[in-house]
């Protein structure tokens, strides 16, 4: 996906991007993320299924990621919002909160928030900021451990969801 302030890369299983949780790699402005991205209602279902039948399993997974973000949006098509487009979805973002944060109480009201959302998304990411614009540099090197780095750290949520 390009558009004028991002760019991104989707790693998926499968003929769509949409029938498949999947990894992303985006670069905006000042900054670039990994995330997992949980991308539509029916994915974002059999998930919520997960946590409710795996609730401790999933807190201590969590636990694991410092510095993290869940990250829930609803999306929309382009159509509604006068932007046509083959297949364009707009996420509007809901709700960030650090993972490590997330208690069993935390957990079932986002469970409730994430059932009560229409046509919702989920991502768990985490970004590397560049800093001001003046100073957008970085090595090759420290961007592809910091991508790589993230997408094993985001391992076990992937295996969880899939």
């Amino acid at each position: 996906m390009i558009s004028k302030d991002y760019a991104g890369l989707n790693i998926f299983k499968g003929s769509k991007q949409t029938d498949t949780t999947h990894y992303s790699i985006g670069i905006g402005a000042s900054f670039f993320s990994v995330f997992v991205q949980i991308p539509t209602s029916p994915l974002v279902k059999d998930f919520v299924s997960k946590l409710r039948s795996s609730t401790s399993n999933f807190l201590s997974i969590i636990g694991q990621l410092s510095d993290y973000d869940l990250e829930l949006y609803n999306r929309t098509s382009r159509a509604k919002h006068g932007r046509p487009m083959p297949g364009g979805t707009i996420y509007k973002k809901k709700l960030t909160i650090r993972t490590d944060v997330i208690s069993k109480e935390m957990l079932h009201q986002l469970i409730n928030l994430i059932e009560k959302t229409p046509y919702p998304a989920i991502n768990f990411s985490k970004d590397y900021d560049i800093g001001p614009l003046e100073l957008h540099s970085i090595r090759k090197s420290d961007a592809l451990n910091f991508i790589f780095d993230t997408i094993n750290k985001l391992s076990p949520i992937y295996q969880f969801i899939s």
